[in-house]
């Protein structure tokens, strides 16, 4: 186990993982395509090795699966806004994702389907 000498507590965990989860939401930092994982344990003020610890065992993910949580449901919002007539590249650009490919596999992981796809099953609803 990579953190079995780990002395965080739970309740300490919990807190990390709240702290993690605003920064994200609050600053929509997940939108910066040079995200790393340095840069967000600066934001929250507590060291990279804490936080990573936190995403893998609190969080049961890793840094990029998270982050790309958050960018795939910005996506989803700008597919389902009918304000919004953005191209799937665009709007993976506009979510964060510095690539088409990282953009499709991302998706297809959170929502089980491509984003054309889900676009299409969205406009014949």
């Amino acid at each position: 186990m990579k953190y079995l000498h780990s002395a965080l507590p739970e309740s300490a965990a919990e807190e990390v993982a709240e702290l993690i989860d605003r920064a994200l939401l609050e600053t929509q930092l997940y939108l910066d395509e040079k995200l790393t994982l340095t840069r967000l344990a600066s934001r929250v003020d507590i060291k990279a090795h804490t936080v990573s610890q936190v995403i893998n065992q609190h969080m049961g993910t890793n840094f990029y699966r998270l982050v790309n949580r958050y960018r795939v449901q910005h996506a989803v919002g700008l597919i389902e806004d009918p304000t919004c007539h953005l191209s799937l590249e665009r709007i993976a650009i506009e979510s964060g994702f510095s690539n088409r490919v990282t953009f499709n596999k991302a998706f297809k992981e959170e929502q089980g389907c491509t984003a054309r796809d889900y676009r299409a099953q969205r406009r014949s609803a």
